[in-house]
């Protein structure tokens, strides 16, 4: 086990490590850089597709994790539990994926791999190995979306989270659910039609106005899942506390998240997925001629019907998903209070 988990943190490391290079030294076409397919499509969201079907392997195979592991492993003032730092990191990297106009620039790429290496890793050799594992942003929203596979759910495990989730591990999964939210309604022609409505220069990707425009429209987004995360867990018994009846919707709710991530990237998971192998080769023997489509670049086949038709049926499977969840949390919770 211990070769197995050794060899899952080389290889995020490694996978890392070429995010880094690749962007930092490769093309600037993000259709041949290979940095923008291992993070925009084989990472996020293909790692919590996986995680959903098969559970959290996350932990072993996170580059974050791996590098920490030198760290000193005594506990200095900061808690496992506690992710108000992995919330800190999760908001900056969804704002760079969807409010900063520059997550198909590699180089940006890179420079955001680099960061968030180093707000992990380096404070863990101040803190101790309890602060990766509380920072790391993507080994709590993993953790939570794996207690929803089928293979811990027919185990008996994951659908209600553990005792003393606080409030930071809820807002986590709400900007989890917010962003995934977001970024499909920004796929929707009526978006294209109210930015033009309101200011059409916040279509030009990385101007003032399009990151002003994004990042106020995401953060009433999460807001909103929030406050419905809040409604709901007021309508639960008080069996527990408020916290934990709201991590337990939080985490029902998640296979919505994943399904709207899917179905929003199935075509370019389809289509351009496959081309990671020939970008690779390019960029290693400096290859001028990959092929191009950006994984970032809208793929006009999207619209083709037996595409559309996976893409509906995806999300209405993660609702389903999420709705068995909802009923199963209720049920561990004692129930909805009858309003009289």
């Amino acid at each position: 086990m211990l070769i197995v988990r050794f060899a899952g943190g080389l290889l995020g490391i490694a996978c890392l490590a070429l995010v880094v290079v690749a962007g930092a030294f490769g093309s600037a076409d993000p259709s041949r850089n290979p940095a923008s397919y291992l993070v925009w499509l084989y990472f996020w969201p293909g790692v919590a597709v996986l995680v959903l079907l098969i559970g959290d392997f996350w932990p072993w195979l996170s580059p974050w994790l791996a590098l920490s592991a030198i760290a000193p492993r005594q506990r200095r003032h900061v808690a496992q539990k506690q992710a108000w730092a992995a919330v800190v990191a999760f908001s900056g990297f969804a704002w760079f994926d969807l409010a900063s106009g520059m997550s198909n620039r590699p180089g940006a790429v890179a420079l955001a791999a680099l960061a968030l290496t180093a707000f992990v890793v380096i404070p863990s050799f101040a803190l101790g190995s309890p602060w990766p594992k509380s920072a790391e942003p993507f080994s709590h929203v993993f953790a939570a979306v794996g207690q929803l596979s089928p293979v811990q759910l027919l185990r008996g495990r994951g659908l209600r989270p553990a005792g003393g989730l606080g409030w930071d591990r809820c807002l986590l999964l709400a900007l989890v659910l917010g962003a995934a939210i977001f970024d499909a309604l920004t796929a929707n022609p009526w978006w294209t039609s109210l930015v033009t409505t309101v200011s059409p220069s916040a279509l030009q990707r990385a101007t003032p106005p399009f990151i002003a425009m994004r990042s106020a429209s995401l953060a009433v987004t999460s807001a909103l899942v929030v406050c419905s995360f809040l409604i709901v867990a007021s309508l639960l018994r008080h069996a527990e506390s408020r916290s934990n009846r709201t991590n337990s919707i939080a985490t029902a709710l998640l296979p919505i998240a994943v399904s709207l991530m899917v179905a929003h990237n199935l075509p370019a998971l389809v289509h351009l997925g496959p081309r990671l192998p020939t970008v690779l080769v390019a960029f290693l023997t400096k290859d001028v001629t990959a092929p191009g489509l950006s994984p970032d670049a809208a793929v006009p086949i999207s619209s083709a019907r037996p595409l559309w038709i996976a893409e509906v049926v995806i999300i209405f499977l993660g609702l389903a998903w999420s709705a068995v969840n909802c009923v199963a949390a209720s049920d561990d919770q004692g129930g909805i209070r009858s309003v009289r």
